[in-house]
């Protein structure tokens, strides 16, 4: 993701445990354009599903794509890995 920089995307990685932001967030201002990921830990294969769901439904409910350095983004796609 880090090389993503070179081709005008803003990459950013949240710390560990960090709150207020998505876990990483991409960004090209050339494009207009955002990938807004949230990785969530699923302890059994069974809860994998169960666990993406609460990632997207953390980045709706933090209000995540609309924070600021998203001004002027037009197109996004919400992610959440487990």
């Amino acid at each position: 993701m880090l090389c993503l920089g070179a081709k005008g995307w803003e990459v950013t990685i949240e710390e560990p445990a960090g709150e207020g932001y998505t876990d990483v967030r991409l960004v090209s201002k050339k494009t207009k354009s955002a990938v807004l990921i949230e990785v969530k830990f699923s302890e059994k294969a069974a809860h994998i599903q169960k666990d993406a769901k609460v990632g997207l439904k953390q980045i709706e409910a933090k209000n995540y794509q609309n924070s600021e350095g998203l001004q002027g983004v037009h197109v996004m796609a919400l992610v959440a890995i487990t």
